[in-house]
């Protein structure tokens, strides 16, 4: 008897105490009588308890259990193939209330941080919409952009700030599954290309757009900072107040995940008109460019670079972004507009301060050197007026 209560003291130790304690009182029968018959009644009574729903709390909003797996248990268990190893070797793969697969890995930011990545996915439609598992009463609402794809799918990308930490959160749908990506600390966008692009190879999905412009920006000339070129000869003095038409531009900003999986034959639209086929794609690791049709030194060719906020623009020479137009407007300058000139190359391009209207207007027709093109001056409008104006040098 004494080796039957040791046997059964240690499978209840194994198998939880909270488990051994919440058992109904089993049914009075004989006592085994062999260690072989104790171990199989304790093997019995410890498969019982697995197959019973675990009662402590997982992820918010979200049953248990959470069962460890290897990724060939999505094919089994979800009918659908996700081979984990690839995205990350020491990728660890659950499945949630056997609904969810969940892939969990980590790997290290530009701050040397350890970063948490959870790809999800399943064909619970009506799991699918908090499947990313991220409720925290402090996020914000989140920023949702659909991206139109190609053969009728579409990609949700959704990017929530909290107010203590921010998450990354990519959700997208492929046929009958549905799909989310999270990431718990800040990532370059190089880096969050890379990942993105791994998962689409693994998860067998490759989308993309076919022809691919720039992001939508600045759509009001009242309140903003712009570049813009401004004839300094055909300003107008009317009434004591100085006015002048200016042509806005801004940068042109192109959707990081859509230039990352953009293939061959595809087209981009760069400086308003010009169209571009896209025949070759080089990616180079060291610093995030991507160069297209052989770069800068070839006709049609660009160079991109990774910009901020999951954006690229393009590099062109001297180091000179592309910009497109945003209009033509009238505008009066402020009667204390200030000027900074840092464009007078002959004497080192020493930087010159002037303020107030009339001062700065007698500054810029003065100096021969000030007629720089859009890129070469920025100007910050507040109210409908000109408050300030920055000239510097472009080669």
């Amino acid at each position: 008897m004494k080796r039957i209560f040791v046997i059964l003291t240690a499978a209840c130790l194994v198998f939880g105490l909270a488990a051994c304690a919440k058992a109904p009182a089993p049914e009075t029968t004989a006592a085994p009588e062999t260690v072989e018959e104790t171990t199989a009644a304790a093997t019995e009574a410890a498969a019982e308890t697995e197959a019973a729903p675990a009662e402590k709390e997982g992820f918010v909003g979200m049953a248990n259990p959470m069962v460890p797996v290897d990724s060939d248990a999505f094919d089994e268990q979800l009918g659908f193939h996700i081979d984990a190893a690839q995205i990350d070797p020491d990728a660890k793969c659950f499945i949630i209330s056997g609904k969810l697969a969940h892939i969990v890995w980590t790997q290290k930011n530009v701050n040397n941080e350890d970063v948490e990545f959870v790809l999800r996915a399943t064909k619970d439609a009506e799991l699918a919409p908090t499947m990313h598992g991220i409720h925290d009463s402090n996020m914000s609402e989140p920023v949702v952009t659909e991206v139109p794809l190609t053969d009728t799918k579409m990609l949700e990308l959704t990017f929530t700030e909290a107010k203590t930490e921010k998450y990354g959160i990519y959700t997208w749908k492929d046929g009958q599954i549905f799909y989310s990506l999270t990431y718990n600390k800040d990532m370059s966008q190089m880096a969050l290309a890379e990942v993105l692009d791994r998962v689409m190879d693994v998860t067998g999905i490759r989308w993309h757009k076919e022809h691919i412009t720039a992001l939508p920006g600045i759509t009001e000339l009242d309140n903003c900072m712009v570049n813009a070129y401004f004839d300094k000869t055909k300003i107008k003095h009317e009434n004591g107040v100085y006015s002048a038409e200016f042509e806005c531009y801004e940068k042109e900003l192109f959707d990081m995940v859509e230039i990352h999986l953009m293939q061959v034959g595809d087209t981009i639209t760069v400086e308003d008109d010009q169209v571009i086929e896209i025949k070759t794609i080089e990616k180079n690791g060291g610093n995030g460019h991507i160069v297209i049709n052989g770069g800068v030194d070839f006709e049609d060719g660009l160079v991109l670079a990774p910009g901020d906020g999951g954006t690229y623009f393009v590099f062109g020479l001297d180091d000179c972004p592309s910009y497109h137009l945003i209009g033509k407007k009238e505008l009066e300058l402020a009667k204390d507009v200030a000027l900074t000139d840092t464009a007078d190359i002959e004497n080192k391009c020493v930087e010159k301060k002037v303020e107030g209207d009339e001062a700065v207007v007698k500054h810029l027709q003065e100096n021969a050197y000030i007629d720089p093109p859009a890129r070469g001056c920025m100007i910050c409008i507040d109210g409908g007026k000109v408050v300030e104006i920055q000239i510097s040098y472009v080669p």
